[in-house]
């Protein structure tokens, strides 16, 4: 039996000589950069070492390294041979963030994870990844995050409109009674700062041109107003008359409109013929 070890040892050894790959049942070609990496049918897959000048013209000791070894940022074998390999450089900068963790070597495959300032929000991806160019993927991007958002009195902000980060939009309605005082919209500045001023004012008048008319109304057919004709803003609670111009007033039409507390006319005319 010891006979036998000793045999299946030094057929190992034997296989393992040179800058090639072997396995037990084929031969492949070699690796390049200059080193090699192959199954040893005794150890399982190792790292070879390439051979100390001294060692060539003589039956050589292999140096065998495991695989985690290769590409760890450490010069295991005497030439370095096993750190030869692609690999990224440093991570990229991102602007108010930081990269987490205190690796400093980054062969294929090694992922970078990022944290952003407080006050900042990534804008999609969190992590950088090494890949078999040796470039890193696509940085994060940190944007500025949003402060509180304003209160409106007498209305409510949507806030269904995704990350609340530089340049969102919000708009606000407000409560019946009550309408925006200039316009209804709130915008996330470069400081993270809400632009607009959200005010909800009591609603007391309802515009005369925004009265329906016979032309183009789902509320008055064949009517338009009673004289005298009532022209710029009117208070709510006004009742506005309107008469025929063709047929006569359909039974079921109040024949008027009034001015309600939404800022709105509220009514109909129609007329039969």
């Amino acid at each position: 039996m010891f006979v036998l070890t000793a045999i299946v040892s030094a057929i190992c050894i034997f296989f393992a000589v040179g800058d090639h790959m072997i396995s037990n049942s084929e031969k492949q070609k070699p690796l390049r950069n200059s080193h090699s990496v192959f199954v040893d049918c005794c150890l399982g897959r190792k790292f070879l070492c390439r051979p100390l000048p001294w060692e060539r013209n003589r039956t050589p000791r292999p140096r065998m390294l495991t695989t985690s070894q290769i590409c760890d940022g450490f010069a295991d074998c005497p030439f370095g041979d096993d750190e030869i390999c692609t690999k990224c450089g440093e991570p990229p900068h991102v602007s108010s963030g930081s990269r987490s963790g205190s690796q400093t070597h980054f062969p294929v495959g090694a992922t970078v994870e990022y944290e952003c300032r407080p006050g900042f929000i990534f804008k999609d991806v969190k992590s950088v990844v090494c890949n078999g160019l040796g470039l890193w993927t696509k940085a994060p991007v940190c944007e500025r995050e949003c402060g509180m958002i304003p209160s409106v009195v007498n209305g409510v902000v949507d806030t269904n409109n995704g990350p609340l980060k530089e340049g969102a939009v919000l708009t606000y309605t407000c409560n019946q009674g009550y309408a925006p005082k200039t316009n209804n919209v709130l915008r996330c500045g470069s400081s993270g700062a809400w632009l607009g001023t959200p005010e909800c004012v009591k609603v007391t008048v309802c515009s005369a041109s925004s009265l329906p008319t016979d032309a183009g109304s789902l509320f008055v057919a064949l009517a338009q107003q009673a004289s005298p004709i009532v022209v710029g803003d009117q208070p709510v609670g006004k009742v506005v008359t309107y008469v025929c111009t063709s047929g006569v007033p359909d039974p079921d039409t109040p024949m008027s409109f009034v001015c309600t507390s939404t800022g709105s006319w509220v009514g109909s005319a129609d007329c039969d013929n």
